[in-house]
């Protein structure tokens, strides 16, 4: 299998995956009934394993995927010339955002089995150090999404440039991706909502198109 063919799959992944997670977040656990800090605490220990499960799609397995399609789309979009530096900037933010993904997934995980220890015996312990581990992963992955949305918003400038990818992807790639880097200032954080979604129909177009349509660099 082609490495162009490695990156069209993974980044169907990424969108599987997110909508893997969304569908369990959103369709399948109910959060009604649980509030504040205890009823935080009382949520993740009634849905311990649908929460880890959702975790390991949504970041561990997404964040795997993504180094995939990093790599391989700098060598995908490296063929253009002119734009080597520009790919180099675009693919560190994308491995640094793979990292952050990575890392975020596994605090969950690590937070959800200690509190579900600690709560047996301290449940007022187990429900603040819930609270840490959601602000910390929040913060790795998904509460500010500026690394994410540099990378795309640089890959599509990329793409614009060298003609390796359509217009078709690469303006609503733009558009995706400034509502994501937008997501630092505050009261825009629900902009990383948009992000998500959008990310999700740019990947899965992203992936049909390296999959069927290996490039071939310009002729200038």
């Amino acid at each position: 299998m082609t490495p162009d063919r490695i990156g069209g799959l993974a980044a169907l992944f990424n969108a599987a995956a997110y909508l893997f997670g969304f569908a369990i977040f959103f369709a399948v656990l109910d959060r009604s009934g649980y509030e504040g800090l205890a009823g935080n605490l009382a949520f993740a220990l009634d849905n311990q394993a649908v929460m880890a499960l959702a975790m390991v799609a949504l970041y561990l397995a997404f964040g795997v995927a993504l180094t995939i399609l990093v790599v391989t789309l700098h060598r995908y979009l490296a063929r253009g010339s002119g734009t080597e530096l520009t790919m180099q900037i675009a693919s560190a933010f994308g491995l640094i955002w793979a990292g952050l993904v990575l890392a975020s997934g596994m605090t969950g995980l690590v937070g959800l089995q200690t509190v579900a220890s600690v709560a047996t015996n301290d449940p007022d312990a187990a429900a603040t150090i819930w609270s840490a581990v959601g602000i910390v992963q929040s913060a790795l992955g998904g509460g500010i999404e500026l690394v994410g949305g540099l990378w795309m918003v640089l890959i599509s400038i990329v793409g614009l440039q060298t003609g390796l990818l359509p217009r078709w992807l690469n303006w609503p790639g733009i558009v995706v991706a400034v509502a994501g880097i937008a997501t630092f200032v505050p009261g825009l954080g629900d902009l990383a909502a948009l992000f998500g979604l959008g990310q999700i129909l740019w990947f899965a177009m992203l992936g049909m198109l390296m999959l069927r349509r290996p490039v071939a660099v310009p002729q200038h």
